[in-house]
């Protein structure tokens, strides 16, 4: 049963609660929001209602200026019961990946998100959501992707985009690697650049080469998924240029 409860009345058994964590607090009470907070698990004992899971939440409620919260009741639970409850509770509690909030922030109309999705469909590039590793021609990177396009336009990103498809001409690892990204950082960094040209000597460089070429340029650095892009960016203006006596383009 799921009802509103007064802060005041909620009590917390020490025996099985974790200490709170002031700075989480904290970032729960600055964005608080009644629609968006997670539903607190109480059990009902006979002296009262007994927070099971949630006590961050109920905290941050109180902090945000609240009076009662919104919680699920358990009746007729030991005090064995509820620690167990609060184990699967915390168990099962699973954060989304970040292309489930991709999907969620797209159906929500965010527009990075969602045109993002629409150009992918627009240059009919297959794409992967699943939490499962992609199949195939699959691309998966999202996470990159969107950090290339927060920097140009729907229409510089659609160019991109279908340049890193024509160049990588059906091969299956570069859409699970900083292929894609890397790519569309290259078209977007230089307009000038002959893109006919880049696909060409793309199509014309093995796989393993690109690769090590991309390697090359690591140089040890931590940076994640942003030093991937990079890496593969340095290494298409390298393929690019070979061979160019004139009009060599200079790495951003």
């Amino acid at each position: 049963m799921d009802i509103k409860i007064n802060l005041k009345d909620l009590k917390i058994d020490p025996s099985y609660q974790r200490a709170p964590d002031e700075r989480r607090i904290r970032k729960i009470a600055s964005n608080w929001d009644d629609l968006k907070a997670n539903l607190v698990h109480v059990s009902h004992r006979p002296d009262g209602y007994y927070v099971i899971d949630g006590n961050h939440t109920r905290l941050a409620c109180e902090r945000a200026g609240h009076t009662d919260i919104l919680c699920r009741v358990h009746e007729g639970l030991t005090i064995n019961d509820e620690a167990h409850l609060f184990v699967e509770l915390n168990m099962n509690n699973k954060k989304p990946t970040f292309a489930e909030l991709l999907k969620a922030r797209a159906e929500a109309g965010c527009e990075l998100e969602k045109t993002y999705l629409d150009l992918l469909d627009d240059t009919n590039i297959k794409y992967s959501l699943k939490s499962a590793g992609a199949h195939g021609c699959e691309l998966k990177c999202h996470s990159n992707m969107l950090a290339v396009y927060k920097t140009t336009d729907f229409k510089t990103m659609k160019k991109a985009l279908w340049t890193a498809k024509e160049a990588a001409n059906g091969r299956e690892e570069f859409y699970k690697t900083g292929y894609f990204p890397g790519m569309c950082m290259f078209v977007i960094c230089h307009p000038e650049a002959d893109t006919d040209r880049l696909i060409t000597c793309i199509r014309k460089t093995p796989s393993s080469k690109i690769m090590e070429i991309a390697d090359k340029y690591n140089r040890g650095t931590t940076n994640g998924g942003r030093g991937v892009t990079r890496h593969y960016y340095m290494a298409f203006v390298e393929i690019y240029n070979k061979g160019l006596k004139r009009n060599k383009i200079i790495a951003k």
